[in-house]
């Protein structure tokens, strides 16, 4: 997974089409549903909408748990690479200091 992939899988959000397809509604009386009660646009929710948002709840909060499992995968193996680089880095620095030393020493 890369930082686009990554940041698109946090992004996600529910849409208007998901609430409708729990709802076994039309988007159009999902957005009635959501206008303002003074609207003449206004139309009482689809029975059922409870248990509906409690569902995709459950299913954004399963979606969002396994993500950060495998986000938290991610960021172990990249802590653990930074952690193989430095010590290569201070290898290849001590390597350098004591090939100097030598050569000095020698020549």
């Amino acid at each position: 997974m890369n930082f686009k992939q990554a940041t698109d899988a946090l992004l996600r959000a529910v849409t208007l089409e998901d609430v409708a397809k729990s709802l076994g509604s039309s988007v159009q009386s999902v957005r009635q549903a959501r206008a303002s009660v003074d609207s003449t646009s206004w139309r009482p929710p689809p029975s059922g909408w409870e248990r509906a948002a409690k569902d995709l709840a459950e299913r954004q909060a399963d979606y969002y748990n396994r993500l950060a499992v495998r986000l938290s995968h991610l960021a172990e193996k990249a802590a653990a690479r930074q952690v193989i680089e430095i010590k290569g880095l201070s290898k290849s620095g001590r390597a350098l200091k004591g090939e100097q030393n030598g050569s000095g020493q020698n020549g």
